[in-house]
């Protein structure tokens, strides 16, 4: 690896991966060198991380995350992948102050171009957030789909049992227990559309209770609340109720969200000054970024929790 790359400064670190810039000395090319130690690592994520090299390796579309090398050592996996410079997309939008339905259209035209393109080829991402939506520089609008430690490959006419995602984003089917697919990723882009609209998400809890958010993920009421919801357009507010159906046979997908007329929005109008209050709000960042708790991990305590109380009935 270093035959080929300079490896450079830190860019970040998380629980066993560590991120720095490298250069390729052959062409004086960026990109980031994603390190995963591999020693202490327990059976579960080290299945996790072939599962995510192995898609990613089979992955090349112009809004994902490509991985272009691979230099696997006793101890560490090193992984040379794009290197996106332009920040996360709600951070990037927060920065820039105007926001309009156009600049909407096209980041959701963009994220349901990869998600079709990850169906097509049977992937399901599995943890659709803001932070895994990244922009490749501070220059473009293109945006890339990163973070495939949740994604696995379904197939055809099969489903998936296990329960993951992050906890503002996670359809309802999944909180249900019931069987999914590829419809959960649509269900995710709603979401993430209902805050780009107004800045805050259809479903939240003010003390943080992940009981009572999940009881509303799956009830699926949601509202357009006045005055934050009173200049968006008809058709926007159309495809957040298409797609936040709680049917997943009914919800739309990649043909119906592509072929909205919605997408062809033009409207350069700033959604408004609350807009950009709302979503700066520490308490909505916050709970935007409690993807660390999984729903897999949540629904893990709960059982617990049943097991102890069903443990102490029976004593009693």
């Amino acid at each position: 690896m270093t035959d080929k790359y300079k490896v450079k400064e830190k860019l970040g670190r998380g629980a066993f991966a560590t991120v720095r810039r490298a250069v390729r000395k052959a062409d004086d090319q960026q990109f980031a060198l994603k390190c995963v130690r591999k020693k202490g690592m327990d059976e579960y994520n080290r299945r996790a991380l072939e599962s995510e090299v192995n898609i990613m390796l089979r992955l090349q579309h112009s809004n994902i995350v490509s991985l272009h090398e691979l230099f696997d050592t006793p101890n560490h996996l090193h992984m040379i992948i794009d290197l996106l410079s332009g920040g996360e997309l709600f951070d990037r939008i927060v920065e820039i102050g105007h926001f309009s339905e156009a600049d909407a259209a096209n980041i959701v035209g963009q994220i349901a171009d990869s998600l079709q393109y990850l169906h097509q080829n049977n992937i399901v991402h599995r943890d659709l957030k803001p932070e895994n939506i990244l922009y490749v520089d501070k220059e473009t609008n293109r945006i890339m789909l990163v973070d495939f430690g949740l994604a696995k490959q379904i197939d055809s006419g099969k489903t998936l049992s296990t329960p993951c995602g992050s906890p503002a984003y996670v359809a309802p089917e999944v909180l249900e227990r019931k069987p999914y697919g590829l419809e959960v990723d649509w269900w995710s882009l709603g979401v993430i559309l209902y805050i780009l609209l107004c800045g805050f998400p259809p479903f939240h809890d003010e003390h943080n209770n992940l009981k009572r958010l999940y009881k509303k993920i799956k009830k699926g009421q949601f509202q357009f609340v006045s005055p934050y919801w009173d200049a968006i357009s008809d058709d926007a507010k159309d495809l957040v109720s298409k797609l936040l159906n709680t049917n997943p046979k009914q919800r739309y997908g990649a043909k119906e969200v592509l072929s909205h007329p919605w997408l062809k929005n033009n409207n350069q109008t700033s959604i408004g000054e609350t807009f950009n209050v709302q979503l700066r709000n520490y308490q909505l960042k916050a709970t935007l970024r409690r993807g660390v708790n999984t729903v897999l991990a949540v629904c893990r305590i709960i059982d617990l929790l049943r097991a102890v109380q069903a443990e102490k009935a029976a004593g009693d």
